[in-house]
């Protein structure tokens, strides 16, 4: 539960400063933490306290406000051992803290689904006014640059590309450039249903722009560097078909 990793961070620096102030440092002198051997304990409390902040301000995001006061007085209290509630209570507190936080992120994943969504969808049309532009039934658009030479791919097809695949917002989110030659092979009905459709559009040595609807792509799913319902812009080049 991310929450709770969050506690136990807040946690282990609290015990951090029960610790110092055990041993007689002045936590209220400011030149305490001018000190080079304690730059790390510092520089590590600053480094945790922003992530915590950035917690906080995302939940408040989401519309759920936590009590900072009361946070900290559930802290203090578990060191000195003198906590108000039972372990009971606190499993309960929690847990449905946890839903809530769930609740809360399902809203916000489906607001941004709908705006990507829509977003992708004004791309699109934009694009297909551009001249040479066609789109498929499924709604896939597309702009041959280049056709090439010789017979179409097929799904059992190992397609050898170059490649780059960005976002509407320009973002790259994958490449083949990447790589040392540039290139890469895939058995073509392994990619996404909007690659596999725009690849038999050419043949070898042709060069294709691939405007993916969500539908044709990952939809819903959240992938590393590709956001939920997000429309795909694929710039290919077809080197050869085996």
């Amino acid at each position: 539960m991310k929450f709770t990793f969050y506690v136990i961070i807040i946690i282990l620096i609290y015990l951090r400063i029960f610790c110092l102030s055990s041993f007689g440092v002045n936590l209220k002198d400011d030149n305490f933490y001018l000190k080079k051997k304690y730059f790390s304990d510092y520089s590590l409390g600053v480094f945790f306290g922003r992530y915590i902040k950035n917690f906080f301000e995302d939940q408040e995001k989401m519309g759920i406000f936590l009590n900072k006061k009361n946070l900290i007085l559930g802290l203090e209290d578990s060191i000195i051992d003198k906590v108000k509630l039972s372990d009971s209570e606190i499993s309960h507190s929690l847990l449905l803290l946890d839903n809530k936080l769930k609740q809360a992120n399902k809203v916000v994943l489906e607001e941004e689904s709908r705006d990507n969504f829509f977003r992708g969808q004004n791309y699109i049309n934009k694009f297909c006014k551009k001249e040479g532009v066609k789109k498929t039934k499924s709604g896939l658009a597309y702009l041959i640059k280049k056709i090439g030479k010789g017979n179409f791919a097929i799904d059992s097809s190992v397609i050898y590309i170059k490649y780059i695949g960005t976002l509407i917002d320009k973002s790259v989110f994958d490449s083949s450039y990447y790589r040392k030659d540039y290139s890469a092979h895939f058995l073509l009905k392994n990619l996404i249903n909007g690659l596999q459709e725009g690849i038999k559009l050419i043949k070898k040595g042709g060069i294709i722009k691939l405007v993916i609807p969500p539908t044709l792509a990952y939809g819903k799913n959240i992938l590393p560097g590709i956001p939920i319902n997000s429309t795909l812009i694929f710039d290919v080049e077809l080197l050869n078909i085996k």
